[in-house]
């Protein structure tokens, strides 16, 4: 039985609430613990997998019996604190990449949502041409996206310098330019984890926006820790959601301390 949480079907990020796994054995730890539904962020160094690697994620997730619900697109090099490309003119092949890659691997997964990553701001762009390459960016995405049958969900990031995407406001922004190009598949990734550290009354942000929402992810704070390690009111704006007309699921995107204590709290 599928794990929920006031109504709504949770998933299990395995990046990072199973992050201690190797990610072949990450599917089948999910299904164990009741999750039939997983989020992935993209997970090799590079933009396309081995035909190789791509059969074993396949195969692994088909054997566990779950379903990617939620794959990021290749960010660059994440650990030198890169995050994505769409807005930065001159990485448009970087980017293009990093899309086919994540789209052909999420057609063969049954992948309904993508998260692209929106970018860090340069020096050597304006702030509008950044703007512009990222709506043609994500414009294009949110086209290939439709074609297999998923969306493109823009995520708001907080605590990273230079990321311009830090609020819903300014990622409903980009949202909308994108739509208003031709590509209506494309919405928000709305983090509650990321948006409590906006100057946003969520609450607000949820009755604006909720029905723009592609995907939830949740994580209490501070610390990111599982939902009721800290004090973030995640089940109201869970069901401020509900009523805003969220119907899909909610991705819990947490770092437990200790990773054989990690579903302790769903009991």
């Amino acid at each position: 039985m599928a794990v929920k949480s006031d109504g709504m079907g949770l998933a299990l990020n395995t990046s990072s609430v199973l992050a201690h796994l190797p990610l072949l054995q990450q599917p089948a730890a999910a299904a164990a613990a009741g999750f039939d539904e997983i989020e992935l962020w993209w997970p090799y160094p590079g933009s396309e997998p081995s035909t190789q690697e791509a059969d074993e994620l396949v195969a692994a997730v088909e054997e566990a019996g779950v379903r990617v619900g939620l794959l990021n697109f290749h960010g660059g090099d994440l650990a030198s604190g890169e995050r994505g490309f769409a807005c930065q003119p001159g990485r448009e092949r970087e980017f293009s990449a990093a899309m086919e890659g994540a789209l052909r691997l999420g057609k063969r997964l049954g992948v309904g949502a993508f998260n692209p990553m929106y970018g860090l701001a340069v020096a050597e762009a304006s702030p509008d041409e950044q703007e512009r390459a990222a709506v043609a960016n994500l414009a294009l995405a949110a086209k290939k996206a439709a074609e297999i049958g998923a969306q493109i969900a823009l995520e708001p990031l907080s605590g990273i310098p230079d990321y311009p995407l830090t609020t819903a406001a300014a990622t409903m922004r980009i949202v909308e330019r994108v739509r208003e190009a031709g590509s209506p598949a494309i919405g928000m990734l709305a983090d509650f984890y990321h948006l409590s550290h906006s100057d946003e009354d969520l609450l607000d942000v949820i009755r604006r926006y909720g029905q723009d929402f592609v995907r939830i992810q949740i994580a209490d704070a501070p610390g990111r820790g599982h939902p009721g390690s800290g004090g973030l009111p995640l089940c109201s704006w869970l069901a401020a959601s509900r009523e805003a007309g969220y119907e899909g699921t909610v991705g819990l995107e947490y770092f437990p301390d200790d990773p054989a204590l990690a579903f302790e709290w769903l009991a």
